[in-house]
């Protein structure tokens, strides 16, 4: 069983798949109420490590029906773009209908790069990061386009990472992690979307590898010797509640770091199959609404569902 998102109080989980031929069983879970439902399976032919997904849930939209609740699953191959397209094929699940269908999703940009980041949820809407930018879906009113595509702050490598922190969206940067010559330092940029509707980006923090202070860290590891040992260095996530923390992942070890005070908090080590776990996943964060917790739509029956068009 595999956590894939969280969206208010409800998590979606699935069935690991290894094979193409087979459908994927995904479940919804209130881990609040001890409540969980079974949808029906998504149509074979995409596997999970190769999919992003993305979960989105409007509790209590319409108090005064039957129908409390309603959410959205949305599946986005990670394929490779040999050619430049305004289109992305997705899967996107509907509880009203408890159905899959697949759309031609149109981009206002031409794709240029690979595939897209993980799903995240921000203000009421879905969020992907590609190479292009970060493309705003909604799948609830206008699930055949994105909404529009926020340019980012700097191009981004595949050991960067985007979140939510303190109420905004960040993406971080790091830099200068494989120069033959070890001339220049490894160093991390944090931006800040500090206007929405505009795009506009501001640049919150930039610190050198270098300048990490890592006394009273329980594993001796300092930055010498992350170097001397050419330690692969990742952006894992950020702190959805604190601007100045960024976890970051320094060969075996994974070390909180204060990027004001240019402190590392605490180092652990990891085993690797956790540290490659964590890189892919987003940040989950539980959130309990003010009218409780969020009830379960009621599925009709289903049976082994055909792909929608």
């Amino acid at each position: 069983m595999r956590l894939l998102a969280t969206s208010a109080d409800l998590m979606l989980c699935c069935q690991d798949n290894k094979d193409l031929s087979c459908s994927i069983n995904f479940y919804v879970v209130n881990l609040l109420t001890k409540q969980w439902i079974t949808l029906p399976p998504a149509p074979p032919g995409l596997l999970v490590d190769s999919t992003v997904t993305g979960f989105i849930c409007k509790p209590h939209y319409k108090s005064n029906t039957s129908i409390n609740s309603r959410f959205r699953i949305v599946r986005i191959p990670d394929e490779n773009r040999k050619t430049p397209s305004f289109e992305v094929k997705i899967q996107v699940f509907s509880s009203e209908k408890c159905e899959w269908k697949r759309f031609n999703v149109t981009s206002p940009c031409m794709l240029k790069h690979r595939g897209f980041r993980q799903i995240l949820v921000y203000k009421g809407l879905l969020h992907s990061l590609n190479g292009d930018g970060i493309f705003v879906y909604d799948p609830f009113c206008g699930p055949q386009r994105f909404s529009r595509v926020i340019d980012l702050p700097a191009k981004l490598s595949d050991t960067d990472c985007y979140g939510v922190s303190e109420g905004h969206l960040c993406v971080a940067r790091l830099t200068g992690k494989r120069d033959p010559d070890r001339r220049k330092y490894p160093s991390v940029s944090v931006w800040e979307l500090v206007n929405y509707n505009m795009g506009r980006w501001c640049l919150r923090h930039k610190i050198y590898l270098r300048h990490l202070s890592f006394i009273g860290t329980s594993l001796e590891i300092n930055y010498w010797n992350i170097r001397s040992l050419n330690c692969h260095v990742r952006i894992l996530t950020f702190h959805p509640a604190d601007g100045n923390i960024l976890y970051l992942a320094v060969g075996f070890h994974t070390i909180r770091c204060d990027m004001k005070k240019e402190v590392v908090l605490d180092c652990t080590k990891e085993d690797p199959h956790i540290l490659w776990t964590m890189s892919l996943l987003p940040s989950f964060e539980l959130v309990i609404t003010r009218s409780g917790p969020t009830p379960l739509p009621l599925l009709p029956h289903f049976s082994e569902p055909d792909m929608q068009e």
